[in-house]
Order: C-alpha cells, then sequence, then structure tokens
C-alpha cells in the first residue's frame, strides 16, 4: 500500500516543527562547551572532506571568472541579507513605542524574536 500524502498544510506545519527542534538542538549545542567544541571537530572534518573531494576550492585556486561569479553571488547574498534584516527592523521599530520606560508584554517581545529568527 502507498503511503499516504500530506496536505500543504500539513507538510508545512510538519517543517516548522523540524526547523524548530532542529533550532532548539543547535541552541543546546552551542550552550555546552563540551558538546561546541565536538560539533566544531566535526565541521572541520566534513570542510576538510569537501575539501579533499574538490567540491570547496579556495579563492587563490580559482579563475578570474570563478572567481567573480562567486563575488557576484555573494554581493547578491550579502543584499538579500541586508534586506531581510531591514524588514524585521522596520516590522519592529514601529510596533515598539519611542519611551524606554514602557515595558514590554514578553508575548510581545517573543512574536518579535521569533519573526526575526523566521525571516534571517
Amino acid at each position: 500500500m502507498a503511503p499516504k500524502k500530506l496536505s500543504a498544510a500539513d507538510r508545512r506545519e510538519i517543517l516548522a516543527k523540524k526547523r524548530d527542534n532542529e533550532r532548539k538542538r543547535l541552541e543546546r549545542i552551542r550552550q555546552d562547551p563540551e558538546l561546541r567544541a565536538l560539533q566544531q571537530q566535526k565541521e572541520r572534518l566534513k570542510y576538510a572532506r569537501k575539501k579533499e573531494k574538490g567540491l570547496v576550492k579556495p579563492i587563490a585556486e580559482m579563475t578570474r571568472r570563478e572567481h567573480s561569479q562567486k563575488k557576484r553571488q555573494w554581493k547578491a547574498n550579502t543584499k538579500a541579507y541586508r534586506e531581510r534584516k531591514k524588514k524585521v527592523n522596520e516590522m519592529v521599530e514601529p510596533a515598539l513605542p519611542s519611551t524606554p520606560s514602557v515595558t514590554h508584554d514578553e508575548n510581545e517581545v517573543q512574536y518579535f524574536v521569533t519573526l526575526y529568527i523566521r525571516l534571517s
């Protein structure tokens, strides 16, 4: 029997839960110095394997064309990142009053923090 196909809404919900769980897992790793060191070591090994296979190429070994393509990609990524940050700041600034004496509802702060994380 074929597996049951999920609706689009169910699929989005499942993926959102997966992202949240992964974010929590990574945060737990970052908080623990031993786990963080272990994770960094794994990342270094993964990068070294990619470098050996030729999947990652140092800038010094790139041709001019490859280097210019890579720079264009970096510029596009940076531009998109800045636009996302700008959108979040535009959404947060009007919602927060300019007087520092006002305390914010914790739910309101949590909403903007999660919104920022999703957009970045």
